[in-house]
């Protein structure tokens, strides 16, 4: 199990060794601190996790209809045009960019009400999400 910055140190290693720049241990040591994977004995919440929490969903209004699904392709040119609604001082990843573009669009769409609460959850191997 690693991070990015893990991995990061892992490859720098590894390109080490393929360039004869370190020939026996590695400059900076992994750490095997395995035990710190292992559950308590017995088990017990140390952290409540409100994201993972069932919402009521209080917006009825279309609760027969069917959700439509549709592929969407960020290329470049969009990522540039989503980017320049942005403030100058902004800092954001092309995967934030393309989340927030669409949770906001999404939740326009949906005109939810501003006093609900509203989840996205990000993971890795989606391809694109929305953003608030």
């Amino acid at each position: 199990m690693s991070d990015g910055a893990g991995l990061v140190q892992f490859l720098s290693a590894i390109a080490k060794f393929a360039q004869g720049k370190e020939v026996t241990t590695p400059s900076v040591s992994p750490v095997w601190q395995r035990e710190l994977l292992s559950a308590r004995h017995p088990p017990r919440i140390t952290c409540l996790h409100h994201e993972f929490e069932q919402v009521l969903d209080t917006n009825n209004d279309d609760a027969n209809s069917t959700p439509i699904q549709k592929p969407f392709f960020f290329g470049p040119k969009e990522i540039r045009a989503i980017r320049n609604h942005l403030p100058p001082h902004a800092s954001a990843s092309t995967f934030e960019v393309l989340t927030a573009c669409l949770w906001r669009c999404r939740t326009h769409a949906l005109a939810l009400d501003p006093n609900n609460t509203v989840r996205i959850i990000r993971a890795l191997s989606m391809v694109a999400t929305c953003l608030a």
